[in-house]
């Protein structure tokens, strides 16, 4: 549990803490809290983003490709076949 929580303002002054330490410890609490509170935040954004690109991923069906293997092809001349190699 956090200790913000467990010890308020009132509390910190009926033990005997004085005004200025006081107020220094409950900002810093404060901000402690805050700053918590967005680390979960951040976190559930994330786990949230992941889920949806898993989901996204799932539904989205394979690309298919339909452009011609690079490798031998076939010539015609003079009614004879020759296998030829495609050159870069």
């Amino acid at each position: 549990m956090s200790l913000q929580r467990m010890c308020t303002e009132a509390d910190l002054k009926d033990i005997g803490v004085p005004m200025g330490p006081r107020k220094k410890l409950v900002g810093y609490l404060k901000d402690l809290h805050e700053k918590e509170a967005q680390r979960k935040e951040q976190e559930a954004q994330r786990a949230e983003e992941a889920r949806l690109q898993e989901q996204l991923a799932a539904s989205t069906p394979p690309q298919l490709s339909l452009s011609a293997p690079a490798g031998p092809r076939l010539v015609k001349r003079n009614s004879v076949f020759f296998m030829r190699q495609k050159h870069s």
